[in-house]
This record gives structure tokens, sequence and C-alpha cells, in this order.
């Protein structure tokens, strides 16, 4: 097979080998040995689980250390300046090196994980092209090659890119929706209501003790919450425990956050959640309805009377949803349709494709305050055309499926490291976003927006994942209860640390950002 035939070769990528991203070349077609994935996957456990021995080794020679440094400074009545400042000079740089150890250990962990799936991708390109016939594209001599794409789906950027972009100034235009006012009751009436709703938006000059007060009411929300767990998480979450491995929630219970679960699936973390939590707003009414094979049916009613009916499977999963309005009129957002009993279909056939586009027009700062420029990109055709439409998880768990559509990057929304809250100032930043996606809407209320949530790498896999999707869903409760954009048409997502703007291990505010994406045009949504 000749270097052209292979290069412009249009190769298959299955799901579970996660997709190669979106790329804006064409790719290398160097074969590499065949490599076994069981063996790189069991070799990466065992790495891990040295490295969590030897962490937790270091841990406890610390704690030691530390406790035997104690005991001697309250044996001595006098006190020993020389000793004493010698010990603390020690534990510090103990400290330090231990903390440089973590950050090189995770470096090598996603190093390892992206040369895995790489070399399962290379893998599934050899393996086809030397299957099927060579079937080389023509050429556009119009159009140059483009840069390849960065594993974070185009998205990656240098530092001195990230500090570019975000010290741009921030303006909103003359066109920008207007939000409502969202935050006018005193931060005690807020710690109140955090034990009865999640707090999204706090004063711009919120102490650290307020702050950790309304933590401290969401945890109490969140430990309440295992009580409905059944019909918020789904029939199989009702009695799931940490280390128990639950087919239906598609791997083992890594984490309980009591609103939430974190799954662990092929060495992968995903977290579960209430998929239905925006649209339970104060005046609703909520019927639930128990199907066959573990399935639940939702039934909200708004006091207008529209009515919004989801369809969950036993994992939590919304598979259906369909918006009745007023007049009878119906509309259905997505529907699933899963075959094999529930059991989704492994996906096999999204080749590769080259985004076409200036990457200034794929990924879309929100800092441009532009409405029409937002909808322009939101109601964008995919960049390439798949043969048929996805699953709302197919769309979720796979980046390159995601990538077919063009995003927005709110990086107007500046989180604090380790918060998911939202400064009232901000909330009029996001006024030419979300008056993009209202006019959207209203030309095709069926539409629905997909909003990620993202971390730095600072922090734990676990943690961080679960903090991306408050974050996504805090983004979400903005839109909707600031600038009136429907629930039913919003689905969040978090990824955690997965995809960084900035590779980076540090502290880094563009890693701490939420994404949009208008999912429509890859989302199946047969009529019944």
């Amino acid at each position: 097979m000749s270097g052209v035939a292979v290069a412009m070769l249009m190769t298959f990528i299955p799901q579970s080998t996660f997709v190669a991203a979106p790329a804006f070349a064409q790719q290398s077609t160097t074969e590499q040995p065949a490599a076994n994935p069981e063996d790189d996957q069991a070799n990466a456990k065992k790495k891990r689980a040295e490295r969590k021995n030897e962490k937790r080794q270091k841990k406890k020679e610390a704690r030691e250390a530390q406790e035997q440094q104690a005991q001697e400074a309250q044996s001595d009545e006098a006190p020993q300046p020389a000793a004493n400042s010698g010990a603390s000079v020690e534990a510090e740089q103990d400290a330090a090196g231990a903390k440089k150890e973590r950050a090189e250990r995770k470096k090598e962990k996603r190093k390892e994980k992206k040369q895995a799936r790489e070399t399962q991708e290379e893998q599934t390109i050899q393996s086809q092209s030397e299957s099927e016939p060579s079937q080389p594209a023509k050429a556009d001599p119009e159009k140059p090659a483009r840069k390849a794409a960065k594993p974070s789906g185009g998205g990656e950027m240098t530092p001195a890119e990230a500090r570019k972009e975000t010290e741009a100034p921030i303006t909103v235009s003359k066109d920008a929706a207007k939000p409502k006012e969202v935050v006018s009751q005193p931060i005690e009436q807020q710690v109140q209501e955090a034990e009865k709703r999640p707090a999204i938006v706090v004063p711009d000059q919120i102490t650290d003790d307020q702050r950790q007060r309304l933590r401290k009411a969401e945890k109490k929300r969140r430990e309440e919450a295992r009580r409905d767990r059944n019909r918020l998480l789904g029939a199989a979450a009702a009695g799931a425990v940490i280390g128990a491995t639950v087919a239906a929630l598609g791997g083992r219970v890594a984490a309980d956050e009591g609103d939430r679960l974190v799954i662990e699936h092929d060495g992968r973390l995903v977290v579960r959640k209430d998929e239905s939590t925006l649209l339970r707003g104060r005046d609703v009414e909520v019927e639930y309805e128990n199907l066959r094979g573990g399935y639940t049916r939702e039934i909200i009613t708004r006091r207008n009377g529209v009515q919004i009916i989801s369809v969950r499977d036993p994992g939590g999963n919304v598979v259906k949803r369909v918006r009745i309005g007023r007049n009878g009129n119906r509309r259905v957002l997505f529907n699933s349709d899963y075959d094999n009993g529930g059991e989704r279909r492994a996906r096999r056939n999204l080749p590769r494709y080259n985004v076409d586009i200036p990457r200034e027009r794929y990924i879309v700062s929100a800092r441009r305050s532009n409405r029409r420029l937002f909808r322009e990109t939101l109601e964008a055709e995919p960049v390439y055309q798949p043969e048929e439409r996805y699953t709302l998880s197919e769309i979720r768990e796979n980046e390159s499926i995601r990538g077919l559509m063009r995003r927005v990057d709110l990086d107007t929304i500046n989180f604090d490291t380790g918060s998911a809250y939202v400064s009232a100032s901000q909330v009029r930043l996001m006024g030419d976003i979300a008056g993009g996606m209202l006019d959207i809407i209203e030309d095709k209320p069926e539409t629905v927006f997909l909003i990620e949530g993202h971390t730095d790498a600072v922090g734990s896999d676990i943690v961080n994942l679960v903090l991306s999707d408050r974050r996504a869903e805090a983004v979400a409760r903005i839109l909707m209860e600031a600038y009136g954009i429907p629930p039913e048409n919003l689905v969040t997502q978090g990824y955690g640390e997965r995809f960084l703007k900035v590779n980076t291990e540090e502290d880094e505010r563009a890693n701490r950002r939420a994404t949009i994406r208008n999912v429509t045009p890859i989302l199946r949504a047969s009529a019944e």
C-alpha cells in the first residue's frame, strides 16, 4: 500500500479505545508492533499499586518522624533551638520532596495512559489497513494541510497562550441577554437554602468562614440524598457500596458523595448523578413510575401545565426525554432507543476526520462578547457528517464524538481552586453566550446543549472529577435561573483533569473552566 493511500485512508476506531481526537491534518500511518492491551493495562495497574504502596510507606515514615520529634520536644524542659530548627527544616524538605515525587508520579501515570491509548489506536489502524482494500481519497489542492491536533481535541495551549487569552479584557455586547438578580438574600439565608438545594452564585466579598458554612450545609444535603437514591440515581445505585462492582452502573464504585457516585471502568473514572436535578424547581409536581427491567419514568409538571418526561435506565442514565407543551405538542429532545435489553451498543464506525476550519472558530472563547458569533458557532453543522446519530451516553463518554461539534469555552468564569461557586459579578459576563443559546432554542425548541466541567491537575482524580461535575451544574443553573434557558435543554458532565487546556501539573486558571456544545445534530432523537 502506498504512503499516500495510507495517509488518506478513513479508518474506524472502537469507542472502547477512545477514538482518536479530531485532527487538523492527515495522521501518520507508520506501522508499530502490535501491543497487547491487556498486558499494558495489567502493567499500568501494577505500577499504580507499587506507587500507591510507596506513597503510603513514605506517609507512614513521615508521621512516625513527626511523632518522635514531638515526644522529644515534650521530654526536654529546656528549649533546644538548634535541634528543633534542624528537624523543622528537614521536615519541610521531606514534605517538599514528597510533593515533587507525587507530581512526577501523576505526570508519569498520565503519560502511560496516553501511550497505551495511542498504541491501541495504532494497532486498530494497522489491523484495519491490512484487512480492507485501499481506497485513496482525492486530495484538495486548495486546502493546505493543517497542524495535527493534540490529544485534548485541538484544545491544548501553551502557558503563554493561556495567559494571553485569560488576560484579554472581558466585555459584554449591547445585544447580550440581561440576567435576573440571582443573589439577593443574605448569606445566612443562603446557608439555610444550601441544605435543600445547591448554592451556586455567591457574593464577591464572601469570607472563608462563610464558604466553609456553605460547604458544610451542602454536605448535609448530599448525605440526605442517599434516602432517595433509587429514584434519583437509578435502581442499581440503591444498595451500592464503595468497592462493589455493579454491572448496571458500568463498573466498580470508587467513591460515594451521596448525590453522586464515582464509577471505575477499565481504569477510567466516570461520575453518575441525579440527571433531573435541574428540572425540579420550586413550583413543580413530580411523579415516578417503575418500568420493567429496573427502568423508571419521571413526570415533572410545571405550574403552567408543561410536562417533562424522563426515562432512566437502572444505572441512572437518562435514555429518553420528552417535552409536552400546554397545547399538547410533543417534542422528543432525545431517545437513545437502546438495543439488547438496555445494554449500550459498542460504536466502531466513527472514522478519523479533519477539522478544516481555524482553531479560533472551532474553539471559541467566551471573551469574544458576540451574541451572533456564539449562535453561529453553536448551531454550525458537525465538522464531519457521521453516518448515524449517537446516544447521549456515547456522546458524553467519547471525546471524538463530542469533537464533531464546535464549542465555546467559558473562560469568563474564574472558578477558585477547589470551588464550584461563581461570583455574582461574573453572572452578567455570560450574557452573550446565553443570548446565543436562547436564539437557537427559539428557532429549535428541541435543541440540547452539553455543558462540560473541567479542573486543573492539582488534587486527586476522584476529587477533581466530582468537582468538575459540580462546576458544570453551576453553569447550567446560572443559565437556567438567571437567563431563563429551559432546563430540559441542558445536560451536564464533569471530566475532571482528563482534558487539560494547559498541560501542566500546577495550579492553572485556564484549566478550571466549563465548555458548551450543541450536540443536537449528532444526538439520536427518534420519535418513539
